[in-house]
């Protein structure tokens, strides 16, 4: 990720506007040259499905890495909990849309040097799939017992 990107990152959070900021990669065309067609079409499939874990519709570029998050959005999460591979994003996405924090983007072109990725899509899809069906499930769980709660509170 380019370094001269952060400043737009934090100063988001600095602001008060976010408490996640992530890098978009995909609202501009020109943003994505250089990205192939197989990260292009892995982005979309993974977009949609953490847009759908999280229930957050707003989400543009989940795969992006390049994030800010304040203190205060961390505390609220068991980080012991997190996914400790690719695919911490979405697991990040679907915890922090859940507990309601306020997620931005920031538009930026993606960058790619020489470096060969060593993601491997026949595995990677599925199996951040599985865990984006899970966070879902965990997702729905927690806003219907809040929702119950709530209801027998009044």
């Amino acid at each position: 990720m380019d370094p001269a990107q952060m400043p737009k990152l934090l100063d988001t959070l600095v602001e008060g506007n976010a408490d996640y900021v992530l890098g978009d990669r995909t609202s501009k065309l020109q943003h994505m040259k250089g990205m192939s067609l197989w990260r292009r079409s892995g982005n979309w499939i993974l977009r949609w499905l953490t847009r759908i874990a999280s229930g957050n519709f707003n989400i543009s570029d989940p795969q992006n890495g390049y994030t800010a998050v304040t203190r205060e959005a961390l505390s609220k999460l068991n980080l012991d909990n997190s996914y400790p591979q690719y695919g911490y994003c979405n697991d990040m996405l679907v915890k922090l849309s859940t507990i309601k924090a306020r997620i931005s983007q920031v538009s930026m072109p993606a960058v790619y040097g020489a470096e060969k990725s060593k993601i491997r899509y026949w595995k990677y899809i599925p199996s951040v799939s599985a865990l984006l069906l899970k966070n879902y499930i965990w997702r729905l769980r927690i806003q219907i017992f809040h929702r119950r709660t709530k209801l027998s509170e009044s």
